[in-house]
């Protein structure tokens, strides 16, 4: 394999006839650029198209030497926190929610050579909470609580923040050369906000409000609405979770455990104060719901869920570097439990736990209605 450096003229040849391709204009019809090339090259949900310059950040020459490339992975890099024994809470990269992934609040109750292992409970497998409260800012400490443990406690791993499943690529590392530059350029407050370019594809939830009745359940309404249980199982449980997005909200989850004639066995709510992506509720929602299931004794069950993205992650077909250890928690489990099997249905066919959400929502956690 060898690289070599295309030369700067050319790249603006190439760049120039992109741009008129675009735009529509050719040798003898001239159309007004609407926009700069640079604008265009942004990432689309900084309200680019993702077209990608031809000179300025060409990553492939990381291959002539590691070396060169080290500064683009030092700005990517960040520590996955597994047990939190090989990584300085103060020094190292760790928190995903800021864009260093560095803690800059100042350090109180803590030595500044302690690693992050210092705030976990081991015997609990959680955070020392009351510990990280009184030592950092209320805004840093939330990012901590908001990283959610496994609870087997493995090794810490080094991953590439820019790609979903924690792998470095290219692309990922051309967009973020290019926010850091835009980061040096002042624009307008709403060029950098995100959301809004997200908003426009966002899927609204469905009204929750017909299976309830003054804040209790209609379970059995709601069970009409289900998928018809395979005969190779005795018990569905159906599982559903809506995250929090904005700091002090509850993240919340519901499950229905049913039989083959639509009689609901049990249901359970749980809700917790904490900030999460969906992937990331959906997988914690798994792993509650397998614990259940063990606790309970159960076997010959089928865990029914709209979450194709956890689901494909459980069946090996999709990596996510956010849900990862708790995804190996999951399969730790169902190794462990007796005919036990993950599936993935419609939201329709899912309404029921759904409910049990919005229950979560207006009345707490593990509250469990016997219906059997």
């Amino acid at each position: 394999m060898s690289c070599y450096k295309i030369p700067e003229g050319c790249c603006a040849n190439i760049e120039s006839m992109l741009s008129k391709f675009w735009w529509g204009s050719s040798e003898h019809n001239r159309k007004i650029h609407w926009m700069s090339w640079e604008r265009l090259g942004r990432a689309k949900s900084k309200g680019g198209l993702s077209f990608r310059a031809q000179s300025g950040y060409q990553l492939s020459y990381a291959w002539r030497s590691l070396f060169n490339a080290k500064p683009v992975i030092d700005l990517g890099l960040r520590w996955s926190i597994g047990n939190g024994q090989q990584v300085k809470f103060l020094k190292d990269p760790w928190l995903p929610e800021l864009s260093s992934f560095k803690v800059w609040s100042p350090v109180r109750n803590l030595d500044e050579d302690a690693v992050v292992a210092d705030l976990i409970g081991v015997d609990i497998k959680q955070w020392k909470r009351e510990l990280v409260l009184n030592s950092f800012n209320d805004f840093e400490a939330r990012q901590f609580l908001n990283i959610h443990l496994s609870w087997r406690l493995p090794e810490d791993k080094k991953v590439w923040s820019w790609e979903r499943n924690g792998h470095y690529s290219v692309r990922s590392a051309y967009h973020l050369l290019k926010e850091e530059t835009l980061r040096a350029n002042p624009e307008p407050s709403l060029a950098g906000n995100t959301g809004i370019w997200k908003f426009i594809f966002v899927d609204y939830m469905e009204d929750e409000d017909a299976v309830f009745n003054k804040k209790v359940p209609n379970i059995m309404f709601a069970v009409q609405n289900i998928s018809t249980l395979a005969e190779d199982f005795n018990l569905a449980c159906n599982l559903n979770s809506s995250n929090a997005r904005e700091t002090g909200s509850y993240t919340c989850w519901g499950l229905l455990c049913r039989d083959h004639q639509e009689n609901v066995h049990a249901a359970t709510t749980k809700s917790e104060r904490i900030t999460c992506s969906s992937n990331l509720a959906e997988a914690q929602g798994l792993r509650w719901c397998l614990q259940w299931i063990k606790n309970q004794n159960l076997q010959n069950v089928v865990v029914e869920m709209d979450s194709e993205n956890v689901v494909n992650c459980i069946l090996g077909k999709l990596n996510l570097v956010e849900i990862e250890f708790i995804i190996v928690d999951c399969l730790d489990m169902l190794f462990s439990l007796l005919n036990v099997s993950v599936v993935s249905v419609k939201r329709c066919k899912n309404k029921a736990a759904h409910g049990l959400v919005g229950v979560a929502r207006n009345l707490g956690s593990l509250m469990v209605w016997e219906c059997s």
